[in-house]
C-alpha cells in the first residue's frame, strides 16, 4: 500500500457527503463484524455501489484507526481531504487492503485487524509502546473516489500546471509592486543583479563564502545568516545546496549581490522544510563575500 503525500496543490474534488462519518461510526459500534475467508473482520457501514477499486488504482479516503479500547491512534483528517493511497495486494493473509478492495466509492465500514500484522507487514514500523501482543486496530474507513494511475497522473499534473500559473503571476505582481523590471532566466527563476563586484568569480570545488537573507513574497525572512551571526561557507558544487542556487553562485563575482526569487518548482516543491511551508515561492538575497581557489588555505 502506498501512501501519497498529497499537499493541497495535487488534492481532487472532494466529494460532497450526505452523512457524517463519525454518527454513522457511533451508529455501528453494535453491529457484528463478519470474517472473510483469509480471516479479516469487517462491518459495511453503508454501501452505495460506487466504483470498485483494482489493483494499482489510487484511493481518496478518510481513514481512521483505533486501538481495540477505542484510542484513537490516527485520523487522516490532519491532513485535510487529500489523503490517497495506492491499493496494492494484501501485505499479509487478511490484510487490510483486502478491505479497501470490497468497497466501491461512497461505502465506509470498519476493519478489525491484528496491530502486530499491520505495523510490521504493512507500515513498516515499529508497534507503538503500550499496545497489546493479541492487540487488534480497528480502521474506519470511507471511500471518496477511486482513480486509476493514468486519471492520478493527469489529474496532478493538470493541477500542477494551475498552480504555476497563479504562482506565476504573484512573482509578476512582486515584481510590479516592488518597482523591479526583470525577466525569469529559466521557467520560475527570476535573478536580479544588485551590485556587480569586480573580484573572482567560483569554480566548482572553490571555497565560497556568502551572506544571505531568506524571505517569501510576503517579506517575512525565514532564514538570515547575519542574525544567526555567521556566513555561510562550503565548497561549490559539493551538492549541498540546490542546483539553481549553485548556478548563482557560479554566476557571482566577489563582492557581487543579486536577488534570485524562486517559484515552489524550483524550490522545495509540496514539501515542507524548516520553516518553509510546501508550495512557498522564495526568495534569497545574496552576496558573495570572498572565493577561495581550491586547494589554497583561508
Amino acid at each position: 500500500m502506498k501512501v501519497f503525500p498529497i499537499s493541497f496543490k495535487t488534492s481532487l474534488l472532494f466529494l460532497a457527503i450526505g452523512f457524517c462519518f463519525f454518527n454513522l461510526i457511533s451508529c455501528t459500534k453494535k453491529e457484528a463484524f463478519s470474517t472473510t475467508k483469509s480471516g479479516l473482520q469487517y462491518s459495511i457501514v453503508e454501501s452505495k455501489g460506487g466504483k470498485k477499486p483494482a489493483i494499482g488504482d489510487v484511493l481518496k479516503m478518510h481513514m481512521i484507526y483505533k486501538t481495540q479500547r477505542d484510542s484513537l491512534l490516527y485520523d487522516s483528517k490532519i491532513i485535510g481531504d487529500s489523503f490517497m493511497i495506492q491499493l496494492g495486494a494484501p501485505s499479509f493473509i487478511g490484510g487490510l487492503e483486502e478491505g479497501f478492495a470490497m468497497l466501491g466509492e461512497g461505502d465506509s465500514a470498519i476493519f478489525r485487524v491484528p496491530a502486530d500484522s499491520v505495523y510490521q507487514k504493512l507500515f513498516k514500523q515499529a508497534k507503538p509502546e503500550g499496545l497489546a501482543a493479541d492487540e487488534q486496530l480497528k480502521f474506519f474507513i470511507r471511500l471518496d473516489k477511486v482513480l486509476s494511475q493514468k486519471e492520478f497522473n493527469e489529474n496532478n499534473q493538470r493541477i500542477q500546471s494551475e498552480w504555476d500559473r497563479k504562482e506565476d503571476l504573484q512573482i509578476i505582481a512582486y515584481l510590479k509592486k516592488n518597482n523591479l523590471v526583470t525577466s525569469p532566466v529559466a521557467d520560475g527563476v527570476y535573478l536580479i543583479p544588485f551590485e556587480m563586484g569586480k573580484g573572482k568569480t567560483p569554480k566548482k570545488g572553490d571555497s565560497v563564502e556568502v551572506k544571505y537573507i531568506g524571505k517569501f513574497l510576503s517579506g517575512e525572512v525565514f532564514d538570515d545568516s547575519e542574525k544567526a551571526k555567521t556566513n555561510l561557507t562550503y565548497r561549490l558544487g559539493d551538492g549541498s545546496r540546490m542546483p539553481v542556487w549553485e548556478k548563482t553562485i557560479a554566476s557571482m563575482k566577489e563582492g557581487s549581490f543579486y536577488r534570485l526569487i524562486l517559484a515552489s518548482r524550483n524550490a522545495f516543491k509540496n514539501r515542507q522544510y524548516g520553516p518553509i511551508p510546501p508550495n512557498s515561492t522564495i526568495i534569497y538575497d545574496i552576496r558573495l563575500v570572498k572565493v577561495r581557489p581550491a586547494g589554497k588555505a583561508s
